[in-house]
């Protein structure tokens, strides 16, 4: 009987103790619904919110900032997978180079090199003249790719892509040795404003001639075509080329005629147009934006 009394008298203390506290929880919370949101009592069953930041309401479309149309980061040959997980120590030596865009030098691009087909560099940033620096102990080094970061290249590069140049910046065997009063000579990186393609946009009927137009580029001299044909937008894995890179349609206006050329389309297959425009010399010196994922037309009938 005894026992039974002290159990019963121990859970009694146990039920006042959690009702206490159930009770005190409640008063805590009516004393701040009360204070911050100006109600008496809370709503049956409910805890108070946090005050939500205030909301800004818009009137007009925000402006449509262009992205950067060039690639963030790019690697030649055998470059290890695991190049991201070994990153050179800095050291007394310099690899250095410059980056501009459309001729302008770039104040604060972030970039890091891929060295001897295995480990980052460090990054570093650009400054006012468009020059970067990155600290690598003294040794011999080969160039195998760049990384540029994400987070600010849109803002820095927007509305530009990759020139021609870029891709003899790097991925040559060229050694380069870094020692004391030896600064090694990175290579340079040059954005530019892409050839910008008029049409044929969305669905393109086959019933007609098919005509690919484009803005005349300044020092332009001519311009070659290339169509990648897929069965589906999105179908990367039936993508390819239709023309050989040899026998690249040259032209020295700002349209082609596909049907002139002998070039056949299919019906319901998605088509990118890619043009390269060249100098007095023939040589690439911007390319068309490549969206990856977004074909420039389909065929209908």
């Amino acid at each position: 009987m005894m026992e039974r009394t002290t159990i019963k008298t121990i859970l009694l203390v146990i039920g006042s103790a959690i009702g206490g506290i159930l009770v005190f929880i409640a008063a805590i919370s009516g004393y701040v619904s009360y204070k911050f949101y100006g109600h008496d009592t809370l709503p049956e069953g409910s805890l108070p919110s946090w005050p939500r930041e205030p909301r800004e309401t818009v009137s007009v479309p925000p402006e449509i900032k262009e992205r950067f149309l060039g690639t963030q980061g790019r690697f030649f040959g055998g470059f290890s997978k695991e190049r991201g997980n070994k990153v050179l120590a800095s050291g007394p030596g310099t690899l250095a180079g410059f980056v501009t865009s459309g001729g302008i030098p770039i104040e604060g691009l972030r970039l890091r090199l891929g060295l001897n087909e295995s480990v980052m560099s460090g990054w570093t940033t650009t400054d006012a003249a468009g020059k970067y620096a990155i600290s690598v102990p003294y040794g011999k080094y080969r160039v195998d790719g760049y990384q540029l970061d994400y987070s600010i290249v849109d803002r820095l590069l927007g509305g530009k892509v990759d020139s021609p140049q870029n891709y003899n910046a790097y991925g040559s065997n060229a050694i380069i040795e870094v020692a004391q009063g030896q600064p090694g000579k990175g290579p340079d990186f040059a954005y530019v404003d892409p050839v910008r393609k008029k049409g044929p946009k969305g669905k393109v009927s086959l019933s007609v001639p098919v005509v690919l137009e484009w803005e005349a580029y300044p020092g332009a001299e001519g311009y070659l075509v290339q169509l990648v044909e897929q069965k589906d937008e999105r179908d990367f894995a039936s993508q390819k080329r239709l023309i050989d890179w040899s026998k690249l349609p040259t032209v020295s206006g700002t349209s082609l005629n596909l049907s002139e050329r002998g070039i056949q389309l299919k019906k319901g297959y998605s088509y990118t147009v890619e043009i390269h425009a060249l100098d007095a010399r023939w040589r690439s010196i911007s390319t068309s934006a490549d969206f990856r994922g977004a074909a420039d037309f389909v065929t209908t009938d």
